[in-house]
């Protein structure tokens, strides 16, 4: 694909984005019908996801896929991951807990499609079809956009700007003020899940199960964001320590998998710094007349949505 640096990977969000916008009037046309509401999302999230991305890196020049962290992950890698959904899924329920509290309405005004509650009707079927269809196949391919290809993409101007990237435009492609925060905590657990286990199963496997924790706990936690019990307060108060302590052991696990990175000779060939000062980078990326293009659709989104 015959695209300067910076601008292939707004083009590719342009036409996700517009695919998502366009869903959602398709969508709607399901609702009734739990096999139906489940076999559409899967559908959709295919065609604006992974057919996308696949045709994108199909265009790239020779050996790009290899920049995907497409390989499995370890056995190595397993406690890193589990801790990476322990962060993100407690630090989720702190998150949510805080902004319920500030906007009630506008927080569950963004919650759960009407497909997702007609699929999740109550028996352990429904439930296992909500989870494939609206946590499995989601996660998977959002991954691959967004902590492949992007990561991929920004990495020429060094990590922190590809880290900074991919999380920004995770967070502002589900189009929700309300919920940015959780949005973009969660991009940043994954982007970091992505580069210590250096693959992208891992990112989707922490980001299946933060989806599978939201489908099936986020009604109690608001209830208990919102209660004057004592038990409330304790509930988040244990949410928090929960949530400091994965990302202390975190933080130790990463470094361990770091260090037998560098011992075994595994030492990745991104740079780890950008070549061009801050504000240079930033220039440079924003300035993009797709990704200019990309904030605008952004910004008329957020206001008719």
């Amino acid at each position: 694909m015959k695209l300067k640096e910076n601008y292939a990977a707004p083009a590719l969000l342009i036409i996700i984005t517009v695919l998502l916008a366009v869903s959602g009037l398709i969508e709607s046309r399901f609702a009734g019908d739990p096999d139906t509401a489940a076999i559409a999302s899967v559908v959709l999230t295919l065609v604006i996801f992974l057919i996308p991305s696949l045709l994108f890196s199909y265009l790239r020049p020779r050996g790009y896929v290899k920049r995907l962290r497409l390989a499995p992950f370890g056995a190595r890698h397993l406690l890193f991951v589990l801790l990476a959904a322990i962060l993100l899924v407690s630090g989720g329920v702190v998150l949510t807990t805080v902004l319920y509290k500030l906007f009630p309405g506008d927080f569950s005004a963004s919650g759960a499609s009407q497909n997702v509650l007609y699929s999740m009707d109550g028996t352990v079927l429904g439930t296992l079809r909500t989870l494939l269809a609206f946590a499995l196949v989601p996660a998977f391919c959002e991954e691959l956009v967004f902590r492949s290809i992007l990561l991929a993409e920004y990495e020429r101007y060094g990590v922190p700007c590809a880290v900074f990237m991919s999380t920004l435009l995770f967070a502002l492609l589900h189009l929700s003020l309300v919920r940015l925060p959780i949005y973009f905590f969660g991009g940043l657990v994954l982007a970091m899940t992505a580069y210590a286990t250096r693959s992208v199963f891992a990112a989707g496997t922490v980001h299946f199960l933060y989806n599978a924790s939201v489908l099936l706990t986020e009604d109690y936690v608001c209830r208990r964001a919102v209660s004057q019990q004592s038990s409330a307060v304790l509930f988040v108060f244990i949410a928090v320590v929960v949530m400091l302590l994965a990302a202390f052991f975190l933080f130790g696990e990463g470094q361990k998998i770091y260090r037998y990175y560098s011992t075994s000779g595994k030492e990745p060939s991104y740079r780890t710094a950008s070549r061009t000062g801050a504000l240079a980078t930033a220039a440079e990326v924003f300035a993009a007349p797709p990704m200019i293009l990309l904030l605008l659709l952004y910004i008329v989104l957020f206001i008719f949505s």
